[in-house]
């Protein structure tokens, strides 16, 4: 198939060429592996596969390509994709929905100069109808193209006339489609059909078609054309980069020391200053580090060798003969010659990752390996391969940030002009000095280069020399109050929201920001941090961005409140907002106003009314209220909630807008249900676990069982543990559940199977249970609060014994759920545990080791 490949790419360079394969599933590692290996270098335009099998987490990514997918909902198996080559545009149209039991499709625009095609991948189910729905959505789309390609499996023999063939031949030809013409492209030991099809409106411009076995996917053939349409000619892709291996460091160190720095001194203004600055580490980074590039190879899997290409070769071979000969022994050849194919693959796979994890790695290093193998989070879209041009995304950035009411600010400085000022207390920068400075920049990990052109590599190497002309530059920013023009731009990287991104709100931009622009901003932030925390000016019910205060302190405040509530018969309202654009749309002379209020110079019937409220004061600070993202749910015992269910209970009301009651909201990543069982939450995690889990499990092989624990340690268990503090009143079935999942994360890591009894492997490795490691959250979530008094709003549920001293004062519960709210089970826990006797230590992590030791479940 390879040879293939090379001849159509060598012989057609600069026409369209269309590839379609039936994989019966890209998910399985080895048909995934000859995939990637057959076309990362290729140059074929599009390639159209059926029966992917992909689900959510499968890696489907090729180098230099942009994939679409659909995949299969329900149940395994089916999907379809398509490939585009990054040399052409390609832009999701019209998909099917993933059911099982109706056609899989996708139609995608592809565009190159100024043609623009439709393409399609179809597979249709054996005995499944519903071509309607296809049919549908490609004559929405259809008139406004001149050409249009169909590939695909539609489990119809042409040639025959049976029903199924004559269902398809129909949808062709409602379409003006004429398929081209191939030998049987299905073949097993007793049969042989054509089940795949390239059909279009343009076979006159058909210039080559063909097909070849594809053994290493499946019994189908690949099939191909090539089409007299002119298309970009591939370039091999040229990446740059800095030469900071060769570096001599004295000479580098002799030559910053002979840089005429005064004249950054003496610069006017503080964009002259860094204009100077900037030219002059330009010009020692040129010098120094000179900018190279090379041409990117497309290395396809690293473990393919010439051993197993030849004994690829061979099995091709082999199947072509069983094709033509018909023989039983012909085919047990080819069968034969399959396995050991599959066999030498998986074991070069398996030895070529061991060795490199075995090899110690650097963490980022090791993290890029175990993302290679499609486990974690994938990386950024390759800006090259985005369906929608750069100018787009940049007017639809800057759309989004657009200020509505000019007057608001205008108004808020009229309402706040009487403001008297206490001059003994009003804010100014500080004096930043040069051992700060020093800190900040050589606790930056990012290596992101910003438009400015300067790397952090190079700046901590010849940091000693240049600190003090970064002191004088920062401290000029914080006295003049100005930030450097060009330290407010940044290179924007779109990175995908969801799958299969075809618009530009489908990307989050994430901004590459200058470092030195970083370090100010880290300046700013922490002066600006300890006046407002010295002067109590944040809200004590704040929690983002806050020291001492997270996600899980803001929910567990808002579950013992509701189980509190619970307790005094009461039932609760929660309502979660959700702002669009909240920062893009801050109006920064608003801002202003705002900071100076602060002394910051410049050198149910009752919910209603809250909420109106909430929309007037949001109003008039340029916010917006997502009111189609508000989800209001009612909080209590099943008693009481199912009483106001029964008698309607008023409609929430904002903005006009009636917003029904829903039956779980998800707040903060936690799923909060009527009753706080957690069912729902602990479904959810479930689900990701195993998900999760499944990703790993694909490579268990090329994974050594340390790599397998750090996996899930670093990858799975936040899961498994996010706002576990808040569980306390978690039932033995949610959490038997959750135990079960993490049961199935510790034999992944040990290779157990689901016989063998689980605890001897929680010993080994030394980890705690689910339940255990819940309760060693909570202690140490209270020593965090009680040591710090730190939140507010969590540090006032506790108070200590006016008999003894040492303990907390366990406040009086008349229910089983305020019973186990985290108030109670704490102060339970401080005072079992005697957690008093840590709070002089400067880390909980010796109260972790005491209760490790003392809490005995893993071990029963």
């Amino acid at each position: 198939m390879r040879s293939k490949l090379k001849y159509i790419c060598d012989n057609y360079n600069g026409k369209l060429k269309v590839v379609h394969i039936n994989a019966q599933s890209l998910n399985n590692s080895v048909h995934y592996d000859e995939f990637v290996d057959a076309f990362c270098d290729s140059e074929i335009d599009v390639i159209a596969v059926s029966e992917t099998f992909f689900h959510n987490n499968s890696k489907t990514d090729l180098r230099n390509y942009t994939v679409f997918n659909v995949n299969r909902q329900e149940r395994s198996g089916g999907g379809v994709a398509l490939y585009v080559s990054n040399q052409l545009n390609g832009k999701l149209l019209c998909k099917s929905n993933g059911e099982s039991y109706k056609p899989e499709y996708l139609i995608v625009e592809v565009s190159f100069g100024k043609e623009k095609i439709l393409v399609s991948c179809l597979y249709r189910p054996p005995k499944i109808g519903y071509l309607d729905h296809f049919l549908d959505d490609i004559y929405n789309v259809l008139p406004n193209y001149d050409y249009s390609i169909i590939c695909g499996d539609l489990n119809a023999r042409f040639g025959s006339k049976s029903y199924e063939t004559k269902l398809v031949t129909e949808l062709f030809e409602l379409c003006n489609h004429t398929c081209i013409s191939f030998e049987p492209t299905f073949h097993t030991e007793n049969c042989h059909s054509t089940l795949d099809v390239i059909a279009s409106n343009l076979n006159d411009k058909v210039i080559l078609s063909g097909q070849c076995a594809a053994p290493a996917f499946s019994n189908h053939d690949m099939i191909y054309a090539v089409l007299d349409l002119s298309v970009p000619i591939a370039k091999k892709k040229q990446i740059k980069y800095r030469d900071f291996k060769n570096i001599d460091i004295n000479a580098l160190l002799e030559d910053v020391r002979n840089t005429p720095w005064n004249e950054v001194y003496n610069c006017d203004g503080i964009d002259s200053k860094i204009a100077t600055f900037n030219e002059y580490i330009l010009l020692l980074l040129n010098r120094h580090a000179p900018i190279k590039s090379f041409s990117a190879k497309n290395h396809g899997s690293p473990w393919m060798n010439a051993d197993i290409r030849k004994m690829i070769d061979l099995r091709d071979r082999a199947r072509q003969k069983s094709i033509k000969s018909k023989t039983a022994v012909d085919f047990a050849t080819y069968k034969s010659l399959r396995n050991k194919a599959k066999q030498q693959i998986r074991n070069a796979k398996i030895k070529y990752y061991h060795s490199i994890f075995n090899n110690y790695p650097s963490p980022n290093k090791l993290w890029s390996n175990i993302r290679s193998l499609g486990i974690g989070k994938s990386m950024p879209t390759d800006v090259n391969s985005l369906p929608v041009s750069a100018n787009d995304l940049n007017e639809h950035y800057l759309s989004v940030s657009s200020i509505e009411n000019c007057d608001l600010a205008d108004e808020t400085e009229k309402l706040y002009s009487t403001n008297e000022y206490d001059l003994d207390n009003v804010f100014h920068f500080k004096f930043v000095t040069a051992h700060d400075i020093y800190k900040i920049i050589t606790d930056i990990k990012s290596n992101a280069v910003g438009i400015d052109g300067v790397s952090i590599k190079f700046l901590k190497l010849i940091l000693k020399e240049i600190v003090y002309i970064l002191e004088h530059i920062f401290n000029y920013c914080l006295q003049s109050g100005v930030f450097p023009s060009t330290w407010k731009c940044a290179n924007i990287l779109p990175v995908p929201k969801v799958s299969n991104p075809c618009k530009c709100a489908d990307f989050r931009p994430v901004s590459i920001l200058c470092v030195l622009a970083k370090a100010l901003e880290k300046i700013v932030h922490d002066q600006l941090y300890d006046y407002a925390s010295h002067n109590n000016l944040f809200n004590s019910m704040q929690s983002g961005f806050r020291k001492g205060h997270s996600t899980v302190t803001a929910l567990v405040k808002v579950a013992d409140d509701v189980r509190k509530a619970i307790d005094e018969r009461k039932v609760t309202v929660l309502v979660l907002l959700d702002f669009s654009k909240a920062f893009d749309r801050v109006n920064h002379r608003l801002l202003l106003i705002k900071l100076r209020k602060l002394d910051i110079h410049e050198t149910v019937k009752l919910v209603n009314e809250d909420l109106n409220n909430l929309v007037k004061y949001v109003t008039s600070h340029n916010l917006h209220l997502n009111v189609t993202k508000t989800q209001p749910v009612l909080l209590g015992s099943s008693q009481y909630v199912n009483k106001l269910k029964e008698i309607n209970v008023s409609e929430i009301v904002i903005d006009g807008t009636c917003v029904p009651y829903c039956d779980e909201v998800n707040n903060l990543g936690v799923m909060f249900d009527s009753t706080l069982s957690w069912r729902q939450h602990s479904n959810n995690v479930v689900k990701k676990v195993f998900s999760s889990l499944a990703q790993a499990r694909r490579n268990f092989d090329c994974l050594p069982r340390t790599i397998r624990l750090r996996i899930v340690q670093s990858l799975i268990f936040p899961i498994l543990d996010y706002g576990s503090a808040i569980f306390t009143d978690m039932n033995k079935t949610v959490t038997a559940k959750l135990q079960k999942s993490e049961n199935a994360c510790i034999r992944f890591v040990t290779g157990a199977s689901r016989f063998e009894h689980i605890t001897p492997s929680y010993v080994s490795l030394e980890i705690q249970k689910f339940s255990d490691r819940r309760t060693v959250a909570i202690a140490s979530l209270a020593w965090k609060v009680l040591k710090y008094d730190q939140p507010v709003y969590l540090r006032e549920m506790f108070k200590y014994s006016a008999r003894h001293c040492h303990n907390l004062v366990i406040p009086v519960h008349r229910t089983e759920k305020y019973s186990n709210s985290f108030c109670v089970t704490t102060c339970r826990l401080f005072n079992e545990y005697s957690i008093y006797e840590y709070l002089q230590l400067s880390s909980d992590r010796q109260l972790k080791q005491n209760l490790k030791q003392s809490l005995k479940s893993v071990y029963s």
